[in-house]
């Protein structure tokens, strides 16, 4: 029988890569046989063989552009308003290229020497938007324009001199010459995709020649459930029980499935490929997201939390070879199955991949329970599921650990930048208000070692320290639980009357919110609580170090504070509170301590500022007219404010004057449009390079 899947093939590459490297190398000849080359000519022959070199290492890549992708002994990945590069032999990273802001880009890849990646940009003159596609040569680092797309990009992906686009409304094939350039459009008809199976589409995720290329098989959607097919389109078949196709995660010759029951509970089914035969790989309590397979280990993720509140993940691995699950629990060393693997899919942009949706039955459960079992719990081929340890697989080994600290509760650490090669884990980690990206070797005990520089260093390094709290509620009988809270305090570095006083006002602050958690639940009645409709209470209120510090200067800082109160519904309510400082008083700062402008004056810079995002974005309840008298009417010194580097920051809660899902509508009034009593943006510089100069 005719195996389908590409486990030969993929070793082929991982050879044919080291081989032509060896080939290359057998035939150089003896350096006395060459004339020798000395000055710039030996220098551009030198640099030549290394553009070669890369060009010839990065002719594939692997992986997943969400998290991370590997070519060439590199890892590719992206982080807020960057791409970057990490070496894998020496661990060095370095910052490829940097956008104004995450939204900027949407997607990237890499081939042949080069990183491909869209722009977002707007014609001079013109507020129309549009994407360039560019290359960035990663010998020369230059960048270079090659087209103009329609709209964003959620993937990228080149393979055989062809580079395939795929966005909303779009999928466009260029062929690259080889220099890396487009060299004109193609027909997607001319391509891979003149190969779907009738009535069958490309699937959500990802884009279709990754699949064909790295799997060896072709697998795609018809209206109702997945169909596989052969590379070439041929005897397409129907999986009938696996309708939510974005949960499946495809490899060489092999597919997974993680099928919940109604009680969050996850059961991972592995099918082969060319027979559509499946077996029971493991089943779990815990809600198990799949991530990867590699050298013959399935790379899963579970979310660790305490109550509700998510603290961190932890990354397992477990032999998913298909031979003899019940030798599921001995361990094998990577790459002694001999099988390198199909990493995981390119994935659109709004990371839809993910494995938290199943497919569900009718009644809304999960769909596990239509899988074939026998009665002593085996799969239809006779063997056993691996058992379960505290929610965990039997034999599954704990690779990685993502610990979130108090401060930085708002940054993902879960399935982000996680990432397996061959001899290491990759993934995202919080440490010392810094997000960096550890690594944790699989060859040896050794422990995690974070990669410099961090990707993200937040300002509350040498400003402050912050201490979260997390309390269980019960019932005021003692015996049921009633809700949760968590809170954090910011605690300023430093000793004197100033800083304690910052600090007694943040005690104060966080205190208030326990007691008025506290309060909520003491007051719900206890029968309600007893009852089986009944919908804990839970509290959140933390420090965003990531980005809730705006402003921080030797004399000034503004610190923002998020709360997330939920009674049950829909949705529960936020809210927001910044705290400007004078730091060498301690004193909290309201807007008439900052801005001389009348109150007036006030109600028509903010009045205006709102009615012209209206104009733009049609965010509120109220015309553009309309908003403008409704914000100017509700403007007042003992309106909430906050500093920038820019200017006054001005803003508004959900469902005061937009709907929820519009979250705080702001605006900022710039410093040169304002009177400001105190020194603060381009201002408090003016007044030190001043300063230095009266000095000289």
């Amino acid at each position: 029988m005719k195996k389908w899947g590409k486990k030969a093939a993929l070793l082929l590459t991982g050879g044919a890569l080291l081989a032509g490297s060896l080939l290359l190398a057998g035939c150089q000849k003896e350096e006395t046989a060459q004339p020798e080359e000395t000055g710039a000519a030996a220098m551009e022959t030198e640099a030549e063989e290394e553009t070669a070199d890369l060009r010839t290492a990065t002719e594939t890549a692997q992986g997943d552009a969400l998290r991370m992708v590997e070519s060439g002994g590199r890892l590719f990945f992206k982080y807020r308003d960057g791409i970057y590069m990490i070496e894998e032999e020496s661990g060095e990273m370095t910052e490829l290229c940097r956008f104004a802001d995450a939204r900027e880009n949407g997607a990237f890849w890499v081939y042949r020497g080069g990183l491909y990646f869209d722009r977002r940009q707007v014609k001079e003159g013109e507020e129309a938007e549009f994407y360039s596609l560019c290359r960035l040569d990663l010998e020369t680092g230059e960048t270079e324009v090659l087209a103009e797309l329609m709209n964003r990009p959620s993937v990228l992906y080149a393979s055989s001199g062809r580079l395939y686009i795929r966005g909303a409304g779009q999928t466009v094939v260029y062929a690259l010459d080889e220099a890396g350039r487009t060299a004109g459009e193609l027909s997607p008809s001319e391509t891979v995709y003149g190969a779907l199976p009738e009535g069958c589409r490309e699937l959500f995720n990802g884009v279709l020649p990754y699949y064909v290329d790295t799997c060896g098989y072709m697998p795609v959607q018809n209206d109702t459930c997945l169909v596989i097919a052969r590379a070439d389109g041929s005897e397409a078949r129907e999986v009938a029980e696996i309708t939510n196709t974005s949960s499946v995660l495809f490899a060489g010759d092999a597919f997974f499935v993680p099928f919940r029951d109604g009680s969050g509970g996850t059961q991972c089914y592995r099918y082969e490929a060319d027979t559509l035969e499946r077996s029971l790989l493991f089943e779990s309590d815990r809600n198990l997201s799949l991530l990867q397979y590699r050298d013959g280990y399935l790379y899963f993720m579970t979310g660790r939390s305490q109550g509700t509140l998510e603290t961190g993940a932890s990354f397992y691995r477990i032999l998913a070879d298909g031979k003899e699950n019940a030798e599921v629990q001995k361990r094998v060393a990577p790459g002694q199955n001999g099988n390198s693997g199909v990493e995981t899919m390119p994935q659109t942009g709004d990371g839809a991949g993910s494995v938290e949706t199943m497919p569900q039955t009718g009644d809304g459960a999960g769909s596990a329970e239509t899988m074939p079992q026998t009665e002593d719990g085996a799969d239809e081929a006779g063997r056993p599921a691996a058992e379960m340890q505290d929610g965990i697989p039997a034999g599954a080994e704990l690779v990685f650990t993502a610990d979130k600290e108090a401060g930085m509760m708002g940054e993902s650490l879960g399935t982000a930048s996680f990432y397996a090669t061959d001899t290491a884990v990759y993934g995202r980690q919080s440490e010392d208000y810094g997000i960096y990206i550890g690594m944790r070797s699989l060859d040896s005990q050794d422990g995690l070692s974070l990669l410099n520089p961090a990707l993200f260093q937040s300002l509350l390094l040498g400003l402050a320290q912050v201490e979260g709290e997390y309390e269980l509620l019960t019932c005021p009988c003692g015996e049921y639980p009633a809700g949760e809270i968590y809170a954090e305090t910011l605690i300023f570095d430093g000793d004197g009357e100033a800083v304690q006083e910052m600090n007694r006002q943040m005690e104060e602050k966080t205190a208030a919110v326990l007691a008025s958690a506290r309060e909520a639940v003491a007051m719900t009645d206890e029968e309600w609580i007893h009852s089986a409709g009944y919908t804990p209470y839970s509290m959140t209120f933390t420090v965003d170090g990531t980005d809730g510090i705006p402003y921080l200067d030797e004399q000034y800082v503004c610190v923002r504070l998020d709360g997330y109160e939920y009674t049950g519904g829909a949705h529960g309510t936020p809210t927001r509170d910044y705290f400007v400082f004078d730091r060498q008083t301690g004193k909290r700062l309201g807007l008439a301590d900052v801005v001389e402008n009348s109150q007036e004056e006030l109600q028509k810079l903010v009045g205006s500022a709102f009615g012209r995002l209206a104009e733009e974005t049609n965010f509120a309840f109220e015309s553009p007219a309309d908003l403008e008298h409704t914000v100017s009417d509700n403007i007042s010194y003992d309106s909430p404010y906050y500093l920038s580097d820019t200017g006054v920051g001005f803003y508004f809660a959900p469902y005061t004057i937009a709907p929820y899902a519009e979250g705080f509508p702001e605006v900022t009034i710039p410093y040169e449009d304002l009177s400001m009593k105190i020194p603060v943006g381009d201002m408090q510089k003016e007044g030190e390079e001043k300063k230095d100069g009266d000095s000289n």
